[in-house]
């Protein structure tokens, strides 16, 4: 079985409901779909479905793998507004030409520390598989 080939990715043991974010009061749990094996993927999230109101809130972010990089964006709703958003970079691992990835379902915690010391913690959860076809429909 081929991970990726960092520290901080677990074994995902729950996934998020078909409204895709939960929200506890500290803790929020996304789920990414999937992610595939060798490639680089983004999956982005209003700051306000994770209880946010603005970037300001945020001082430090930091993921607890380094397969995904989180990163505070601003992005065009209409053409009149902008809203903000964790941007989460899936970062496309090396493959080793002597195996095979087996599809797995992974979890990485993105902590984002908020001014005045309190904290909030993502949980990406994702499966990791191999694309094994890509065609026109």
């Amino acid at each position: 079985m081929l991970l990726f080939s960092c520290t901080g990715c677990g074994l995902a043991e729950t996934t998020a409901s078909d409204s895709q974010i939960q929200q506890l009061s500290d803790r929020c749990e996304i789920d990414a779909g999937v992610v595939f094996c060798g490639r680089a993927a983004s999956y982005c999230m209003p700051l306000s479905r994770i209880g946010l109101s603005s970037s300001g809130e945020i001082a430090t972010l930091d993921s607890s793998c380094e397969c995904v990089k989180p990163t505070l964006v601003r992005y065009s709703v209409t053409s009149t507004t902008v809203a903000e958003g964790l941007l989460l970079e899936f970062v496309a691992e090396e493959q080793s030409s002597d195996s095979t990835p087996q599809p797995v379902h992974l979890a990485v915690e993105v902590k984002l520390k908020l001014v005045g010391g309190k904290s909030r913690t993502v949980t990406v959860n994702f499966l990791h598989a191999l694309l094994h076809d890509q065609g026109e429909l």
